[in-house]
């Protein structure tokens, strides 16, 4: 967002829109997709963030150098963010900590910050709408209750562990963070596979995939009691709906993923007659069934390759 004080500020930097994963690994050409993703999963799209990363260094590297040691350009940037954009900092800290540790609902994050439920909105609406740091979902087409969650991927990553971890990084504990952070990096990134492939198929919005046009008005995640879809794009006009999954696994995907796809999307009502339904699965690992009629099977390095072939990116030097 072009408003938000997180791109540029501290440097009098002119503000520039964040970029989006297929720009962002560009900063990262001698990395695997795998450690590009993760880097994008830890920095975001901020331009300044991407710029400390060393690409000549391992990423392991570059996390302790850059954002877990006491006093390196990273260790204390959403906090110093805070002091300056808002008048109650501690309050604004303690919302995106509870947000990070996973409770994402209203009265979620009023019990677990302390905050009482009358005067949260206040503070959730300059997040929102003033810092841009998080964002209300919905589910798409549905009126079930809404989650909070954090936009940028380097203040949720910072909240996650460096904040937590306060106390042993103030004594230089480095490796042990570091430990915990990659040991827990693939349950990370899943959360995050979700908005690449996201914006994966918003840059191939108006083309053709595997044979199989790909053409939609909206985009959005869906869940109903306990049934969720990673995404589903919807085609206004030609009646189409896209049901996508996307699995970050060690494991190639199993055809009973394809069977649990189906039986989720029957709850899924819209134009439930009259609908015709293409089944999208993108999988770090790649698949243990062959697509069938109206599916499209995506691995990690058929992504790439798309990416380079189609998405028009250049970043200056």
């Amino acid at each position: 967002s072009y408003e938000s004080p997180i791109y540029g500020r501290r440097t009098g930097m002119m503000e520039i829109k964040e970029l989006d994963y297929w720009a962002s690994r560009l900063f990262f050409k001698n990395y695997s997709e795998y450690d590009r993703i993760f880097a994008y999963a830890i920095l975001g799209g901020t331009p300044l963030y991407l710029s400390k990363f060393d690409a000549d260094k391992p990423i392991e590297e570059n996390i302790e150098e850059k954002i877990l040691m006491k006093g390196s350009d990273l260790y204390e940037e959403p906090e110093i963010l805070l002091l300056q954009e808002t008048r109650d900092p501690s309050t604004y800290m303690s919302i995106l900590k509870t947000i990070a540790m996973g409770k994402t609902r209203f009265s979620e994050i009023a019990d677990a910050s302390g905050l009482e439920r009358e005067k949260l909105p206040k503070y959730l609406n300059v997040l929102m709408n003033r810092l841009k740091l998080v964002e209300r979902i919905q589910p798409i087409e549905e009126k079930g209750r809404s989650i909070y969650r954090i936009t940028s991927n380097f203040i949720y990553f910072w909240f996650k562990y460096v904040l937590p971890n306060k106390s042993l990084l103030e004594l230089g504990k480095t490796q042990i963070v570091l430990e915990q952070i990659l040991a827990e990096r693939d349950l990370y990134i899943s959360h995050i596979f979700e908005d690449i492939v996201k914006q994966f198929l918003m840059r191939l919005n108006g083309s053709v995939l595997d044979g199989i046009p790909i053409e939609f008005h909206r985009i959005g995640k869906w869940w109903k009691g306990e049934k969720e879809i990673d995404l589903v794009a919807i085609n206004e006009k030609q009646k189409i709906v896209y049901f996508v999954e996307c699995k970050w696994s060690k494991n190639p995907l199993k055809k009973r993923e394809f069977y649990d796809l189906i039986t989720k999307a029957e709850e899924f009502r819209w134009k439930k007659r009259e609908r015709q339904e293409v089944y999208i699965f993108f999988s770090r690992s790649g698949f243990e069934f062959e697509p069938e009629e109206n599916t499209i099977l995506i691995d990690l390095n058929k992504m790439a390759i798309i990416a380079k072939s189609q998405f028009k990116i250049r970043i200056l030097e």
